[in-house]
C-alpha cells in the first residue's frame, strides 16, 4: 500500500508541474514554461534526471534580446521537454515493472 502512495504522490507532483507548463505555452511565456521542465526533471529519480540538462541563457546584453528570448525559450522548450518527457516515461515503465513483479 506505501508504494501506491509514493506513486500517486509522485503522478500528482508532476501533473501539476506538466499542468503549470502546459497553460505557460498556452500563454506564450516560454520563459516561465523552461521553470517547470528544469521542476520535472528536478523531480525523478537519480537513475532518470538528465544530470546535463542545459540551462537556459542568453545574453541580456545583447541589443536585441528582448526580441529573441521569447523564440529562443520556445526552441529550448519544444527540445528540452521532449527528453524530460521521454525520461520520465522510461521511470514510469521503470516503475511499472517493478509493482508488476511484486505481486
Amino acid at each position: 500500500m506505501g508504494n501506491l502512495k509514493q506513486v500517486t504522490d509522485y503522478d500528482l507532483q508532476i501533473l501539476n508541474y506538466r499542468n503549470a507548463y502546459i497553460k505557460s505555452i498556452s500563454r506564450n511565456d516560454f520563459e516561465l514554461a523552461i521553470h517547470f521542465i528544469e521542476l520535472i526533471n528536478a523531480s525523478l529519480t537519480p537513475s532518470f534526471k538528465l544530470e546535463d540538462l542545459p540551462s537556459f541563457e542568453i545574453d541580456q546584453k545583447k541589443f536585441n534580446y528582448s526580441s529573441k528570448i521569447q523564440r529562443s525559450a520556445r526552441q529550448h522548450c519544444f527540445k528540452f521537454m521532449k527528453m524530460v518527457e521521454e525520461a520520465l516515461s522510461l521511470e514510469r515503465a521503470s516503475m511499472y515493472e517493478r509493482f508488476k513483479n511484486m505481486d
